[in-house]
């Protein structure tokens, strides 16, 4: 079985929609890996670096100034790097 595939695969929810929901995810639970990954499929499946950025706010609603002191940087970070490869 393809986890990954099957739930990000368009259904009722856009794949674009998923990615911003595990961009979020990945902001409030402080993962590197997956804010780096998840930031890059965000902008592959069209996302615009607002529409992260919002995102990754509502998972500071819920995580704090920790999650917003450790992640949201690097997420900032990580759309600057990837931005052009989808312009």
């Amino acid at each position: 079985m393809n986890l990954l595939g099957t739930a990000y695969k368009p259904g009722k929810l856009e794949t674009k929609a998923k990615e911003l929901i595990s961009v979020a995810i990945a902001v409030y639970n402080r993962c590197e890996y997956c804010i780096v990954f998840h930031a890059y499929k965000a902008l592959e499946a069209g996302a615009t670096r607002e529409e992260i950025m919002e995102a990754a706010m509502v998972s500071v609603a819920f995580g704090g100034g920790p999650t917003m002191a450790y992640s949201v940087t690097l997420l900032k970070d990580s759309v600057d790097e990837f931005e052009g490869d989808f312009k």
